[in-house]
């Protein structure tokens, strides 16, 4: 895209500017440049333009710029989101970024101010990442509402003439076992589709401030493992889920652990994939009221030098831009905040995470 897309009255003036203040497209390449920019990256404006603004960024800061640019890409104005430049004479340089997206164009605007290095990095990960992650679900529950709302209808009204021709044809003479197996059939493949809906719903909201309730867990694992069943399917992956036998009673915000359990199994997918007999196992089992939930996968185990740094925000094996959108950091966090644990097994040959929760004794 040229710069005359901007004017040449508006290129001029943004170069003059006295702030950092760039114009790019969703892409990541700089259309326009304050000259503000080359005193604090030490490379000239037209050579910062040459390449894309992720050439500039800290290694570490690609996962969180890449979904701030996601959330910018969704719509979302973009306020206080900071990361780490690396300057041509390998300074690291910090930056808080003010961003809007123009939705004809895909034209991003941003200003830029340089921030003092005393910054608690985890804390701050933490915090914008758990903030890209509500506005994506805002958006997401939005859609998922318009769905309902479009699906739920037409779903109760089939449902309704299903069970209309049930009835009939349990009360006809010489009833045809045929028939009766096909619409049997075709109400399981509706309330299915009905499920899959409210499962989604579920899964599409912040519940980061939802109040606890007393939630059964395999109402949980159901959500979780009912949207992901056909990709497994898709992609050849054997799946096991060892369901408990008795009812175990959570005190918790249901959809947060959903959304928990479905980017784990997700993860665990992903991983298995590489295999050549690829497989993902969820064992449960309750003992002293606290249940314990093992997640396996055919993939080798996580190497012993990297299993201190996992739950760290934003590390990650895979390449940059492939996340989940919901790193083991911010996993384990959620599961304190519910009064559990999470650890990787160090004795499985396969990647092996056990999760704990406590239970209830009983309904309040």
């Amino acid at each position: 895209m040229s710069t005359n897309n901007l004017g040449e009255m508006g290129q001029k003036l943004i170069e003059l500017a006295g702030d950092l203040i760039a114009v790019s497209t969703k892409d990541g390449f700089f259309l326009a440049l304050s000259r503000e920019w080359e005193y604090v990256l030490g490379y000239p404006v037209e050579e910062i333009r040459a390449k894309t603004f992720m050439n500039f960024v800290h290694p570490e800061d690609h996962q969180i710029t890449f979904d701030c640019l996601g959330s910018l890409k969704l719509g979302l104005d973009v306020k206080n989101f900071k990361n780490r430049y690396i300057s041509k004479h390998g300074d690291v340089i910090w930056l808080e970024w003010c961003a809007l997206s123009e939705a004809d164009t895909g034209l991003i605007y941003s200003k830029a101010r340089v921030l003092e290095t005393d910054i608690k990095l985890e804390q701050l990960y933490l915090e914008q990442h758990k903030s890209f992650q509500a506005n994506k679900l805002a958006i997401l529950g939005e859609m998922a509402a318009g769905v309902a709302h479009e699906l739920n209808n037409p779903l109760a009204i089939i449902a309704g003439y299903l069970q209309i021709m049930d009835l009939e044809s349990n009360s006809a003479e010489g009833t045809n076992p045929e028939q009766q197996k096909i619409l049997s059939s075709m109400m399981r493949a509706t309330e299915r589709a009905t499920s899959i809906v409210e499962n989604l719903k579920s899964l599409s909201r912040d519940a980061s401030v939802d109040d606890l309730q007393v939630t059964s867990f395999q109402e949980i694992m159901d959500c979780s493992v009912n949207l992901l069943h056909n990709r497994f399917e898709r992609n050849q992956v054997k799946f096991e889920y060892k369901a408990p036998t008795q009812e175990l009673l959570l005190n918790c915000r249901r959809s947060e652990l959903s959304q928990l359990f479905f980017n784990m199994i997700l993860n665990a997918l992903e991983a298995a994939q590489k295999d050549t007999d690829p497989w993902v196992k969820i064992q449960t089992s309750s003992e002293k009221q606290l249940l314990t939930v093992t997640m396996s996968n055919s993939g080798a185990t996580i190497p012993l030098e990297l299993r201190g740094k996992i739950f760290n925000p934003f590390f990650s094996t895979k390449l940059s831009g492939f996340g989940t959108g919901m790193g083991l950091s911010v996993a384990a966090s959620v599961i304190q905040q519910h009064g559990g644990s999470i650890m990787i097994d160090p004795n499985n040959p396969h990647t092996t995470f056990a999760i704990k929760l406590p239970l209830l004794e009983e309904v309040p």
